[in-house]
């Protein structure tokens, strides 16, 4: 216990540093998401457009 003790703010820090970054990555993961939902919406809109005019042929 006595060797570890010095030790403590380090790992103290490090507990620290890994919840500040849990919680800065759910606002970074939350507009990640946005942005690609919109991404895939509108290459659902320019796949569904391209089948009906003829540009995109997609036979099963």
């Amino acid at each position: 216990m006595i060797e570890s003790l010095p030790n403590l703010p380090y790992l103290l820090a490090g507990i620290a540093l890994v919840g500040i970054a849990l919680f800065a990555l759910r606002g970074v993961i939350k507009v990640a998401w946005k942005v690609l939902r919109i991404i895939l919406i509108i290459l659902g809109i320019l796949a569904i457009a391209g089948v009906f005019f003829g540009y995109l042929d997609l036979t099963l």
